[in-house]
């Protein structure tokens, strides 16, 4: 649950308030200002859980849930969308789906798959 924020000018660590579920493997991206934590762990079992947490104003919201529960999956912020793709499903199985969040909608949306599975990753976006 933990979530802790770098102060460079005074070279320590300051926390943050808890996230809403303890979750592992999440993967984050900084997205419109805010950070979305995306997917993780929880209860020995991937997770399709999405929360944001808002710097300004110090509080978590839950956005709608990923369409595929995923652990170790990388994300990235195209435009104002965010894609999700690959990691882990159920029972440990690695995976080729892809989803984007578009916030206008605001659902998961499918993608069209990877060529090949996918997992424990990092992504970021080149030139987009």
């Amino acid at each position: 649950r933990a979530l802790e924020e770098y102060v460079a000018a005074e070279h320590r660590w300051r926390s943050l308030p808890d996230m809403p579920q303890p979750l592992a493997r999440v993967t984050a991206v900084a997205w419109e200002g805010k950070l979305l934590v995306i997917g993780g762990y929880r209860n020995k079992q991937p997770c399709s859980a999405v929360f944001e947490y808002d710097p300004v104003h110090g509080s978590w919201q839950e956005l709608p849930s990923l369409l595929t529960a995923r652990t170790d999956c990388a994300a990235v912020v195209v435009g104002a969308d965010v894609i999700v793709f690959g990691g882990r499903g159920m029972y440990g199985r690695p995976l080729r789906t892809v989803e984007r969040f578009d916030r206008r909608s605001p659902c998961w949306q499918a993608m069209p798959c990877l060529t090949a599975d996918l997992t424990g990753v990092a992504a970021l976006l080149v030139r987009g």
